[in-house]
């Protein structure tokens, strides 16, 4: 069930409040059946929390959920959503990492419809505009539904293969519902609405745009996909954290190959290097017979790890990561960054082979 803010506004006001205090997922979803009736930050029980997961719940509930906040979301539509494992499409419920929930604007139905996610560069040439066209133009015409990220470049290209079409798209958004990121993307935004489609963030709906919260966004578009296609990737490129998310669900990632000497590609060339496959027509993403697809086409599951240099913020948070290990609550205690973007960070140092878990839940440095 979507909880809207004509529904229950008290309980619609208390998500956003959880949102804000950016706890882990886990957590949260203890404590979702009460947001119905709480009143107060002390009214969620605190006991398994951390000193700073208490603080961080404290300060979100200081800030007022104005009224204006509320009306714009009920202007925009925006609902909540996939509170339950159950309310979850099977792909997604079944996927570990992802939020206690989502805030949507759109048709939800579309997220439990047979998706394939292209990702790549936000700095598309020519040539990765046009093969991006021309698979998600052939997918969309098969009824497949694009799942994208609603940035510049790649995603942007896939959206508006699917709207030009009249057919639904999924933007999975790295910022909150309420705001238009990037902004020259506003009118496409509502467009993949008006053409049933749906726009997903975990985020609070007046959540900014922050650097750590795109790679973080990334694991629910590799969730919702059987597939991901790679466009034009470089080394450092999210569209390779979206892949390393695909193969940790047991999904396949496809790349299209570009020139050799052009930068942006040497990501998706390293993820064939590591086992993805290689496509050069958007036939080879289906199967001859279109309903193997319905029951699970994807092919023996398989890591598609990209060897990737680390970022600085990566790097910065290995210093905090002791050689003996350190438990996830007390690395984001002691991290300089929030919790979420600590959290990201972990999963992405996992990813790229880094540091490891221990049966006890520790992390460690490879």
């Amino acid at each position: 069930m979507n909880l809207t803010v004509d529904d229950n506004h008290i309980s619609f006001a208390n998500f956003i409040r959880i949102s804000r205090a950016e706890l882990p997922p886990p957590l949260v979803s203890s404590f979702l059946p009460l947001l119905d009736t709480v009143t107060s930050h002390e009214d969620v029980p605190q006991d398994s929390m951390t000193h700073a997961q208490r603080t961080r719940l404290a300060e979100a509930w200081s800030v007022p959920v104005t009224d204006g906040e509320l009306e714009s979301c009920r202007r925009r539509g925006i609902f909540v959503t996939w509170t339950t494992i159950d309310e979850r499409p099977h792909l997604v419920r079944n996927a570990p990492l992802m939020p206690a929930f989502m805030f949507g604007r759109g048709d939800i139905q579309t997220a439990s419809r047979q998706c394939i996610s292209i990702v790549g560069t936000r700095n598309a040439s020519d040539y990765a505009e046009r093969q991006t066209y021309v698979f998600a133009k052939y997918l969309v015409e098969r009824g497949i539904v694009i799942v994208s990220g609603g940035a510049s470049g790649i995603d942007t290209f896939s959206h508006k293969a699917a709207v030009e079409a009249a057919v639904p798209t999924i933007a999975v958004m790295g910022t909150g519902l309420l705001r238009d990121y990037p902004a020259d993307n506003a009118n496409l935004f509502d467009d993949i609405v008006e053409c049933g489609g749906l726009l997903l963030s975990e985020y609070a709906p007046s959540s900014q745009s922050k650097a750590w919260k795109f790679p973080e966004r990334n694991r629910v578009i590799a969730a919702l996909s059987k597939l991901t296609l790679v466009v034009e990737a470089g080394l450092k490129s999210g569209a390779l954290i979206t892949a390393s998310f695909a193969g940790t669900f047991g999904r396949d990632t496809c790349v299209i190959p570009g020139p050799l000497d052009d930068g942006n590609n040497e990501g998706g060339h390293e993820l064939i290097r590591d086992g993805a496959t290689l496509v050069t027509h958007p036939r080879q993403l289906l199967p001859e017979n279109p309903g193997l697809f319905d029951t699970g086409y994807i092919s023996e599951p398989r890591i598609v790890q990209a060897r990737l240099a680390l970022s600085d913020a990566e790097q910065r948070l290995m210093q905090f990561i002791p050689s003996d290990g350190i438990h996830p609550s007390a690395l984001c205690d002691t991290a300089p960054f929030p919790l979420s973007e600590t959290n990201a960070l972990v999963t992405i140092l996992e990813l790229k082979g880094a540091i490891s878990r221990t049966h006890q839940g520790t992390l460690k440095p490879v």
